[in-house]
């Protein structure tokens, strides 16, 4: 969200200037699911919800690509673009997981 907010004011973006999870989208998903439940007491369930939530309004390509594609150089956009696809992707996956595994994935979703 700092970024978001730092990007506004910016004319021109470079890839390397956009804070991507070095871990992966799983990785920071799993990250805020254990951060939500210990800062604000959700519950296992709430948590994966709220941090699902989080990474969509951060990672979502549409979103990022709104954001800052029109200042990114022309060279870099694609390479953004597919960047941003991967680590929503991850979070989707591993979210996915943790519904399957508790038994909650609504059907025709795999």
């Amino acid at each position: 969200e700092e970024f978001m907010e730092t990007a506004r004011g910016m004319s021109i973006i470079r890839k390397r200037q956009i804070p991507f999870p070095e871990a992966g989208g799983a990785a920071l998903y799993r990250h805020l699911i254990l951060k939500s439940i210990h800062e604000f007491n959700l519950s296992e369930e709430d948590a994966e919800k709220f941090a699902f939530r989080r990474c969509a309004m951060r990672w979502h390509p549409d979103k990022v690509m709104t954001a800052v594609g029109i200042r990114l150089l022309p060279e870099e956009y694609d390479e953004v673009g597919a960047k941003c696809v991967e680590v929503f992707r991850e979070v989707q996956e591993e979210h996915k997981n943790r519904l399957r595994l508790r038994g909650t994935l609504p059907s025709g979703c795999d």
